[in-house]
């Protein structure tokens, strides 16, 4: 017998004793602070606006909008239905498409043509401001990445103090969506001179707005 079977023979008849004494410790679920995410967030680049309400947010969106050019793409999010995204672009004469309503094949074809991406999230993490997305059968994470600009609307509640306390949270989900995407800052890389270039994977801009 040679000293593989010695040693696969041992553990064919090695028995567990004595449990582990290890114990798995989960995170209080904590709020992130708006502050610390507006630093963080705007430290890799991205553009935070803080408004009061609902009213304010729209008016800021706007304002954002009148300094993009080309045609917009939205997601199907409650915070977009609430701020009435529809109506808003319809009355200042923006032509934009709901990703939901267009085919799947004519939108993967057509999504790169789009200049701006508006969106919702699921949460935000304070301590690397960063945005988390769930993705289902509507293509979120491509239209977060495909067109030249990103624009996200999100609550403070959504805020998270951390990604541990994000793990927590997914891991008690009982319908979990096909992908997560965590989005921290814009994309961005250095050539081989080193001049830094933006848009290498995915939009060149992030404008967030946070509702109190």
């Amino acid at each position: 017998m040679d000293s593989r079977e010695k040693i696969l023979g041992k553990l064919k008849v090695y028995k567990v004793t004595t449990s582990s004494k290890r114990k798995i410790v989960r995170p209080d679920i904590i709020k992130g602070s708006l502050e610390k995410f507006s630093l963080k967030a705007e430290q890799v680049g991205a553009n935070v606006w803080i408004a009061k309400n609902i009213n304010e947010a729209q008016d800021m969106l706007i304002g954002i909008l009148t300094k993009l050019e080309g045609n917009i793409v939205y997601s199907t999010d409650p915070i977009l239905n609430e701020i009435n995204l529809f109506k808003l672009l319809r009355n200042h004469a923006r032509g934009a498409l709901e990703a939901a309503i267009d085919s799947v094949s004519n939108y993967k074809s057509s999504i790169y043509t789009y200049k701006v991406g508006i969106t919702g999230c699921l949460y935000a993490i304070s301590d690397s401001g960063s945005l988390v997305m769930a993705h289902s059968n509507n293509n979120e994470k491509l239209l977060s990445m495909a067109p030249e600009h990103h624009i996200c609307i999100l609550k403070k509640e959504q805020i998270l103090e951390n990604k541990y306390i994000l793990a927590r949270i997914i891991e008690e989900e009982t319908r979990l969506p096909s992908a997560y995407s965590i989005i921290t800052g814009i994309s961005r890389n250095t050539d081989i001179m080193l001049p830094e270039v933006k848009g290498m994977h995915g939009p060149k801009s992030l404008d967030i707005i946070v509702i109190k």
